[in-house]
């Protein structure tokens, strides 16, 4: 890994506006250009038909979500560990972290007549937080960044929609799964290029798109190492021949007998580097 990424640290400002807010923009995070490729792959993989077919999804009809997409092509690879997002994502939860899930999603245009505004609510941690109720304030255990490929700049583009503070709420007063404004609640814009880092706890939706362009994004979540990763590359896949140490810590190739629980230079080579190029953050993580 490039030193060079720590030009993109999470700043002590950015720092606060997640904890306060649950979410982070990354303005520029991606070249328009490589936006741009991105795009090119997706819309290849979606002529040949290796896209999950379109569903009604989060009150919106025809979206695609397909799961486990960073195999599905060879350029999701590099955003594993993005220079502009992953030094934000440690600086949020250190080094002991791998990708947790990532999914491709398309909400294409539909008819102008339907309803507007957030189509269902929800929390990413699902089971996670479920199980653990006796915790008031939900546990933080992962986070996702957001690639917008395409603008998101109208709040009538099929844009994510948040309520700033609710990561440390279990309930905004509405049924998971349930659409319509809640108090605070608000559409976030973006141009294509730019990432959006939150918080799986953060309250958001989806939302139908009226503008004239399909809006796609690619979601990279990452959390603790002691999870169990929903991401599946089978034997043989190429991704598994990455040599990259980190790339690996990520991908969750785990090649030894030690495991997960067990904190090595080996098993968690993020936390090699850091103590090397920001050694009071790595010591933050440390018994």
């Amino acid at each position: 890994m490039d030193a060079d990424c720590l030009r993109h640290a999470l700043t002590p400002e950015e720092h606060e506006a997640f904890e306060r807010d649950g979410f982070l923009r990354v303005e520029g995070a991606l070249r328009r250009d490589h936006a741009a490729e991105l795009v090119d792959a997706i819309d290849r993989l979606h002529r040949d038909g290796r896209l999950e077919a379109p569903a009604t999804y989060a009150g919106v009809t025809n979206r695609v979500q397909h799961l486990n997409a960073v195999g599905l092509d060879p350029a999701f690879v590099d955003l594993i560990d993005h220079p502009t997002t992953l030094p934000k994502v440690w600086g949020i939860l250190g080094w002991n972290i791998f990708l947790l899930n990532t999914h491709l999603m398309l909400t294409p245009p539909e008819p102008r007549e339907g309803p507007r505004g957030p189509g269902g609510w929800h929390q990413d941690n699902g089971r996670r937080t479920l199980d653990m109720p006796e915790i008031e304030i939900p546990a933080r255990l992962s986070l996702k960044v957001g690639y917008f490929l395409t603008d998101v700049t109208r709040p009538d583009m099929g844009n994510f929609w948040v309520v700033p503070g609710s990561h440390r709420r279990r309930s905004i007063g509405v049924k998971p799964g349930a659409g319509g404004l809640v108090p605070g609640a608000e559409p976030v814009l973006l141009r294509a290029g730019d990432a959006l880092i939150f918080d799986a706890r953060l309250w958001h939706s989806g939302s139908p798109n009226y503008s004239d362009v399909t809006r796609k994004v690619l979601f990279f979540a990452y959390a603790y190492r002691w999870m169990h990763s929903d991401n599946v590359l089978p034997p043989g896949h190429a991704a598994r021949r990455i040599a990259d140490p980190i790339r690996r810590q990520l991908l969750d190739i785990i090649e030894t007998d030690a495991g997960r629980m067990q904190i090595t230079d080996e098993t968690v080579p993020l936390r090699a580097w850091l103590t090397e190029h920001q050694p009071a953050l790595a010591a933050r993580y440390e018994y």
